[in-house]
């Protein structure tokens, strides 16, 4: 079991916003994502999970692709990895 993080929109490169609804843009790539991790899901759970999420008054969230998961990636980062910090 993993936790879900979902993303809605196309991939680019990195330069994150925070929208003040749980939500953080990627304004190079376009991406929106969830700014928090999601519930601890199998892959069929976390596939679901993402389908079903309303978040940011946007209900077409899906699970991100491995390029999508690299684009926020942290290596300069032991734990988290994930770049928390916006902007």
């Amino acid at each position: 079991m993993y936790y879900t993080r979902c993303v809605r929109g196309e991939i680019s490169q990195k330069n994150l916003i925070d929208n003040g609804d749980d939500t953080v843009s990627d304004e190079n790539s376009g991406l929106t994502w969830q700014k928090t991790e999601g519930e601890l899901n199998s892959w069929g759970g976390a596939i679901e999970y993402c389908e079903n999420l309303t978040l940011g008054g946007k209900n077409d969230w899906r699970l991100p692709n491995i390029k999508e998961l690299e684009a926020i990636v942290d290596y300069s980062k032991m734990a988290p990895k994930i770049d928390t910090v916006p902007g």
